[in-house]
């Protein structure tokens, strides 16, 4: 079931370092040596976290801990980040539990107040001189204007007297002074604010002799001039004082006003000239933590390889905009975070971002010129990188203008410059900006240009493609070139498949398949669809979708018999005067398919139809000489008799295959054969030979890079060590094909080292364990409708339940294991069921029964020489309760 309400948590990964400083800093600033801090960072780049974690620490050291935090609308209300944080104080307050607890900040509540105007006064004799009219202040905040100990702040200019229009002192919020303060000169101004500041000032010097405080103001990018004139003058007032300013900024947006910047640039300046400052930059996630992040986000450790990728190029390891996707990848049903198997089904490419973080983009592109805007959409195009001469090419604009529209996007922190690079290269500085600057153009504009840059990268890389047939693909399947677009979708499909991107290569076929629709049916775009319909049938086989494989792969021979109809029909008709496509390409498209169809129906334990394709599939790769054809089409023979019991038959097909995979030195083929045959000793007990075919299996796959079928092997050796009641190096093996698996989205072997790992943790007696993946592989092999494994599944609840001693659900697991397989003909794993359900008996006490159910599976068991299970059955057949039982029978 989708779990849509499912909120993204927010998790603490990869700031360690971070958060040490700020443990350090906070020492020193105990031992009354103030501190100043600012953090920078892009937008969601995770300062709010790492303070967040920081606070949490500072509150256990006893520490009091101020948080404000300045927002867009800033400009427009001064100070009001500065009241926050001292109002977090009195909030605070009201959660402690007693007075004690309350030490420091009870005074700010319970002191005497002036009866006229009820302000809280007793903090400093000087603030009882403050202006009566002022209004009631919030919550019970100390006022922010006061007066000088020798002289009151006059109002207006007792000298001169005020113009008819007087200068209007920006207002204090909330009422905290008359909203039309007039003056006349800006002397008074300025006393004024150094008075103002004091004041402010002194709240936060007095929770200081209580206790040290941390005083932390974020999105100090956004703070109002005022703000920001406070916070200088409070860094000259703490050197002494056991107080900590934080500051979190965002670089990027300081653009906002050039006033602004100027202030903080000042700021900063000045403190990298004292001892007391430390600067702290926070960078985007490396790929391991944005898999961290997943695994801790999820509570799950097995994320799919191919999703980290997807998240970490959509997002560029910047924690909130993962947050974000993740959010819209789980309430757009994409990911339903309760499952086993949503990872491989993933594509965020076409994700649309969340609207709050869009918005923050979107607000600074608009600052930018038309013309400069035009460039960078023209950019977005290309690519998340892209190079001067590239983007001269596409625009066909002027040198002059080019330039200084790449010197507005550099100012402005849209793109940034590789100067790691030769040549001129500028990269977006965060995807989503060249996502929006894209969905700027309209359609026709797209189009055009993704045409147009396709030709120039194939134009300039003709020697050499190799990855570029990815970018190729994406340009051209946007663009208005079909031709193009059907060749390296294609071709991108098949090098995504060679390494192991197969979500990847199923978009791309999927995609081709679309263009193709375009086309006019030509004999040419019949080959195209059958080599489309193959390429997705192995996908999804690959990927464990046997359902979607097959649904692709069965029109195939008719489309083949209708290929082949229209090429002699063209002959007939002296249209054509030679083949269009060979004989030869159709016979082994055809054998292929079959035996595609064939390892399918196997899988899914239809064993007749199974049957039928490999012979169907023999017979054509005799009449050609296909001896790859041939091994591969033994070697599925050779499965089959295997599944069903008959293991001398399995070795004969099998032998064979080798036979004909060694005559063309087919290395891929002779490695997964290796591996069968070690299955077969495996369930006979040879476990020897069976070691031996297994490793000389991977060493042959480690050559080649076959993953998948490494896992497999991987899975036969851990059985042999369960079979010796080896648990731990069994469970060691299965954890080895379960991370093959997850590396490439192979969930099929997944689900069966999932299956095999909870039987060791039952026989462990981790019971928990061994449910969480019993749970696991059910769900996997139900989406893949193996129902051999979902018997096993059953038979493992059975043992779990055995040994909780749960007879009563162990027996119902048990029946219902025996009838699942029972129904697909695999003997060896039905006996196995048979004889656990006995062996459950016997514990029990119900030595009858255990005796009727085990004798019947020891007669399997002899006609296929298991002979680790005969030996098994027939030492408790002999054991002492039993022959207790029949003497007193």
């Amino acid at each position: 079931m989708v779990v849509r309400d499912y909120r993204v948590k927010h998790v603490f990964i990869d700031r360690e370092r971070e958060l040490t400083i700020l443990k350090d800093l906070l020492t020193r600033m105990r031992n009354t040596k103030g501190q100043v801090v600012v953090i920078n960072g892009e937008h969601g780049i995770g300062k709010t976290r790492l303070i967040e974690e920081f606070m949490k620490f500072a509150e256990t050291e006893k520490v009091q801990v101020r948080i404000g935090s300045c927002k867009s609308t800033e400009s427009h209300s001064p100070y009001q980040s500065i009241i926050e944080a001292l109002d977090y104080n009195l909030q605070m307050s009201s959660k402690l539990e007693t007075p004690e607890e309350r030490s420091g900040i009870r005074e700010l509540d319970t002191s005497s107040q002036d009866q006229n105007n009820g302000i809280n006064n007793s903090l400093d004799p000087e603030l009882n001189n403050i202006d009566t009219n002022i209004q009631p202040k919030p919550l019970g905040l100390i006022p922010f204007v006061g007066t000088d100990t020798e002289e009151e702040i006059s109002l207006t200019n007792e000298f001169e007297p005020p113009t008819s229009e007087p200068p209007v002192v920006e207002a204090l919020p909330m009422g905290l002074i008359p909203a039309t303060l007039r003056v006349t000169e800006v002397g008074e101004i300025k006393k004024g604010q150094a008075n103002l500041f004091k004041a402010m000032g002194k709240q936060l010097f007095q929770l200081a002799q209580n206790s040290p405080v941390v005083f932390f103001i974020d999105d100090l990018h956004w703070a109002s001039g005022a703000t920001l004139d406070f916070l200088d003058y409070l860094i000259d007032q703490i050197p002494d004082l056991p107080i900590m300013l934080i500051f979190g900024i965002c670089p990027e947006e300081l653009d906002v006003s050039i006033e602004k910047k100027e202030k903080i640039d000042k700021m900063i300046q000045r403190l990298n000239h004292f001892e007391f400052f430390t600067a702290i930059t926070l960078e985007r996630f490396a790929i391991e933590n944005v898999n961290l992040m997943l695994q801790n986000i999820f509570s799950r450790e097995d994320i799919a390889e191919n999703f980290i990728n997807q998240i970490y190029q959509k997002t560029e390891g910047n924690p909130l905009f993962i947050e974000d996707v993740l959010q819209a990848l789980i309430e757009e049903d994409v990911i339903d975070v309760s499952s086993y198997v949503w990872q491989p089904r993933l594509d965020v490419k076409d994700l649309i971002i969340p609207t709050t973080t869009r918005e923050r983009l979107i607000a600074r592109l608009r600052r930018l010129k038309k013309e400069d805007l035009k460039v960078l959409g023209y950019a977005a195009v290309i690519g998340r990188e892209f190079s001067y001469d590239m983007l001269k090419e596409v625009t066909e604009f002027p040198d002059e203008q080019i330039l200084d529209s790449l010197d507005a996007l550099l100012d402005a922190k849209l793109i940034h410059e590789d100067l790691s690079s030769d040549i001129d290269v500028y990269r977006y500085d965060n995807p989503l900006i060249q996502e929006i600057a894209y969905q700027d153009l309209n359609r026709s504009r797209r189009k055009f240009l993704h045409t147009k840059v396709g030709t120039l990268i194939e134009k300039q890389n003709q020697e050499s493609l190799g990855n570029l047939v990815f970018d190729l693909a994406d340009h051209f399947s946007k663009g208005t070139d079909h031709d193009k677009a059907l060749k390296y979708l294609m071709l991108a499909g098949k090098h995504a498949t060679s390494i192991y991107a197969l979500d990847d290569a199923r978009r791309y076929y999927l995609t081709a398949l679309e263009i193709l629709n375009k086309f006019r049916y030509t004999i040419q775009i019949q080959r195209n669809e059958i080599e489309l319909l193959s390429n997705l049938g192995q996908t999804n086989k690959m990927l464990g979708d046997w359902d979607q494989a097959l649904e692709y792969l069965r029109p195939i021979p008719n489309l083949v018999e209708k290929l082949r109809n229209e090429m002699q029909k063209k002959v007939n008709e002296k249209k054509s005067k030679k083949e269009e496509i060979s004989t030869n390409w159709i016979q082994l498209k055809l054998a292929d398919t079959y035996r595609n169809l064939g390892e399918l129906m196997a899988f899914k334990s239809d064993w007749k139809s199974a049957e039928k394709n490999y012979k169907k599939s023999l017979i054509i790769s005799q009449e050609i000489d296909d001896y790859h054809g041939l091994a591969k089409t033994e070697w599925g023979r050779g499965y089959l008799e295997w599944r069903q019991g008959d293991y001398s038959k399995a070795l004969e097909h099998y032998d064979i295959c080798i036979d004909f995979a060694t005559k063309i030195n087919d290395i891929p083929v002779i490695a997964v054969t290796y591996i069968d045959m070690g299955n077969i000793y495996n369930y006979t007990g040879d476990w020897d030979k069976a070691v031996k075919f297994y490793n000389e299996s991977i060493g042959h796959l480690e050559k080649i890079g076959w993953i998948h079928e490494m896992g497999r092997a991987f899975n036969g050796l851990g059985e042999i060590y369960a079979k010796q009641e080896n648990w731990l190096e069994a469970i060691k093996h299965f954890k080895k094909c379960d991370q093959l698996s997850i590396k490439i989205g192979d969930f099929y072997n997944r689900g069966w080292a999932l299956l095999y790992t909870a039987e060791c943790y039952a026989r462990m007696n981790q019971f928990d364990k061994a449910m969480e993946r019993c749970k696991a592989a059910e769900e996997i092999l139900t989406q893949v409708n193996d129902r051999v494994g979902l018997g096993l599944v059953s038979r493992n609840y059975g043992i779990i339940f055995h040994f909780k001693e749960d007879w009563k659900t162990s027996e119902k697991y048990f029946t219902k294991s025996i009838k699942q397989l029972k129904r697909l003909n695999v003997p060896f794993e039905f006996s196995s069921s048979y004889m656990e359900y006995g062996l459950m008996l016997f514990s029990k006490g119900d030595y009858d029964d255990a005796k009727k159910r085990l004798e019947f599976s020891l007669k399997i068991f002899k006609e296929m020489n298991a002979k680790i299970r005969i030996k098994n059955i027939e030492n408790v057949l002999r054991s002492d309760k039993l022959k207790l039982k029949q003497d007193r029978d």
